[in-house]
């Protein structure tokens, strides 16, 4: 960071918390500028996507990203809503994997869930767009493209309220927030935003596009 500081005549960041942590660090506040990231854009087809009784999870199966609560998350929601199902995409160790198969298997949830690895990204789209909610137990963020990805295809999202993704996301209405580490208020919350279901509203997410245009300016 010293050497950055001294070298760098812009340094971009994801949100107002990088900034905030650069400001600690002695950086000047015009060095700083916030840019956020983006996605690519996600072509839809004209006609509107059926929800499937299901709910999904992006990100490594390990306990930074509460992979293993979200066992226990999902145990508590279908004692509700018994027709759903989870599906898990994302990498992960083998052992890790042996972890969430035991969790599974210690819940009872063999056919409840569904754990896919990684797939393309023309699969992910379309299994975010049938889903009824992203879920996103993470204990640690920096920012959470996922969530831009749920929004763009009109999913809502379930996350905690870290102070990265509150930053980015409060003010989208279709981003429900849950105080920090409560995993029974994350399961009613995932029951409540699954079971409203109204139609959620496409919202404006940012694009590479969007970020480069901000970025650009100082080239």
């Amino acid at each position: 960071l010293k050497i950055i500081k001294k070298i760098a005549d812009k340094v971009f960041v994801l949100s107002k918390i990088g900034r905030d942590e650069l400001l600690k660090e002695g950086f000047p506040s015009t060095q700083i500028v916030v840019s956020g990231a983006g996605i690519n854009l996600v072509k839809q087809s004209q006609a509107p996507v059926k929800k499937k009784n299901q709910i999904v999870y992006i990100g490594r199966m390990n306990v930074t990203k509460g992979a293993f609560d979200l066992i226990e998350i999902f145990h508590r929601v279908i004692q509700r809503k018994k027709e759903l199902r989870l599906m898990m995409i994302g990498g992960t160790s083998e052992s890790d994997l042996d972890r969430l198969n035991k969790l599974i298997k210690q819940y009872r949830l063999a056919g409840k869930v569904k754990y896919l690895g990684f797939v393309s990204e023309e699969e992910k789209n379309r299994i975010i767009s049938e889903s009824k909610a992203l879920v996103l137990p993470s204990k640690e963020e920096g920012f959470g493209i996922v969530i831009m990805e749920a929004l763009a295809l009109e999913t809502p999202a379930v996350c905690f309220d870290l102070p990265a993704l509150k930053a980015v996301f409060s003010k989208h209405k279709s981003v429900y927030f849950v105080k920090s580490f409560e995993k029974n208020e994350f399961a009613d919350k995932v029951v409540e935003v699954v079971s409203k279901m109204r139609g959620e509203t496409r919202e404006k997410i940012q694009t590479w596009v969007d970020v480069y245009k901000i970025q650009s300016k100082y080239f």
